[in-house]
């Protein structure tokens, strides 16, 4: 499915670096985003093959700035965050906004985007997923305050894409992909 929408795609979403790497050794060269969290181990072939991880600890960005510093590379990335999906992600605080600019500074590292994901968009009552985007829009007021310009945001699931106008630079159609 990757080689047949490699076209129509800016980018892919994958769960693991395991999905990654086979993305690329299938010879998919769009940019890949790994939704979920990737081992500081696996940076330095991220930074190689050029896959952006999500990033919603400091210790990680750490790791990250350092793997492309020793690749003598800017590395994009993503951060992530917890508006309500309860998987990974940076709380929608003052706290975490001041984190992530001390993330966005370190140097080898490009914040690409921010992203979250509806949880309950596929249900008939939208109230949490409403209070989800709100939270969203918080936190990224927040980013823009300390001078974190994140020019990719994301938040629309498949469910997401049906159900609310687009409001961002990019959705992650899944399941609608596949007919769903």
């Amino acid at each position: 499915i990757a080689r047949l929408l490699r076209s129509k795609c800016a980018f892919f979403g994958v769960s693991s670096m395991l999905e990654a790497l086979e993305l690329r050794r299938a010879g998919i060269d769009n940019p890949i985003l790994i939704l979920g969290h990737t081992p500081p181990a696996a940076f330095p072939e991220a930074v190689r093959q050029g896959i952006r991880p999500a990033i919603f600890r400091y210790e990680d960005a750490v790791a990250l700035s350092r793997a492309a510093a020793d690749a003598g590379v800017t590395t994009p990335f993503h951060f992530a965050l917890d508006t309500g999906m309860s998987r990974i992600g940076f709380q929608a605080t003052e706290d975490s906004a001041d984190i992530c600019a001390k993330i966005a500074a370190l140097p080898g590292l490009r914040a690409e985007g921010l992203f979250s994901h509806f949880a309950t968009a596929d249900c008939a009552d939208l109230t949490r997923s409403r209070r989800q985007a709100a939270l969203f829009d918080t936190f990224d007021a927040m980013l823009r305050i300390r001078g974190v310009e994140i020019p990719i945001r994301h938040l629309d699931n498949s469910a997401g894409l049906m159900n609310f106008p687009c409001r961002y630079e990019m959705v992650r159609s899944g399941i609608v992909t596949y007919g769903m």
